[in-house]
């Protein structure tokens, strides 16, 4: 599951911890694998509050396909609206609220998880699968 916090037109963004894989890379605001027994709905209300400490509603926006060779995974993607403050645990060095074009700009340099990549393309791509 990746979720996407939205505050008025931009969007959150979280850089990982130098101490996990893809370390210092940009990603969604929060996500997580499915544990057993959990939906993907669930999955990412707790993945919200464990990474960033908040709770929103969410709505899904849609599911994409991770193929990188080493992973294959279906992503389930949401959105929910918050204004923090934020309360980061371990695996997240900063968060911080990005527009749409701040956002194309860093896919052209900055590095992105690879499930992150394929959704912030699709979303720089098509802005109302997340209601923007």
């Amino acid at each position: 599951s990746h979720i996407l916090i939205v505050n008025k037109e931009k969007l959150l963004l979280q850089k990982r911890s130098k101490t996990l894989q893809y370390p210092g890379f940009w990603t969604s605001s929060a996500s997580g694998h499915v544990d057993a027994g959990e939906d993907y709905e669930t999955a990412a209300r707790r993945e919200l509050m464990e990474e960033i400490g908040v709770a929103a509603e969410l709505m899904p926006a849609f599911v994409v396909r991770k193929f990188t060779g080493k992973d294959n995974e279906l992503i389930h993607v949401f959105v929910g609206r918050h204004d923090g403050p934020f309360e980061l645990n371990g695996e997240v060095e900063k968060v911080e609220f990005f527009t749409l074009d701040e956002i194309k700009e860093m896919l052209n340099g900055q590095n992105f998880t690879p499930g992150s990549r394929i959704i912030l393309s699709r979303i720089v791509g098509e802005p109302s699968v997340i209601g923007l």
